[in-house]
């Protein structure tokens, strides 16, 4: 079961992304797949985005995971994917930074 994030988010010191969030407690819901990498946030290329969110989320079912993380555009499109690809079904995995780890919260709306 994947846990699929939409984008790494990042701060960029002398030209090196530096993750601002530690991906290691979602490792506990299965395999990290973060689709879109930091440097890609210009969204001018819409259809490569979609392409790429597209082809990483085609199997995504009630056994995945989503982290909403990075640019907020890539969070709308990621979320709309898994939910299309999901007869109107997600699964987040929200971070609790009073237990410092995430908990799963799924979302159905529907088909």
């Amino acid at each position: 079961m994947p846990v699929y994030v939409t984008q790494q988010a990042v701060n960029w010191r002398n030209g090196i992304a530096i993750p601002k969030l530690d991906m290691r407690p979602a490792m506990a819901f299965g395999e990290i797949r973060v689709m879109i990498p930091p440097e890609m946030t210009n969204l001018v290329d819409h259809d490569q985005v979609i392409t790429i969110m597209q082809r990483e989320m085609a199997r995504f079912d009630d056994d995945d995971y989503l982290v909403c993380s990075g640019d907020p555009a890539l969070i709308a499109l990621s979320s709309a994917i898994a939910f299309k690809a999901n007869r109107g079904r997600v699964t987040l995995l929200k971070w609790d930074r009073h237990a410092e780890e995430y908990f799963p919260t799924t979302l159905n709306i529907g088909e």
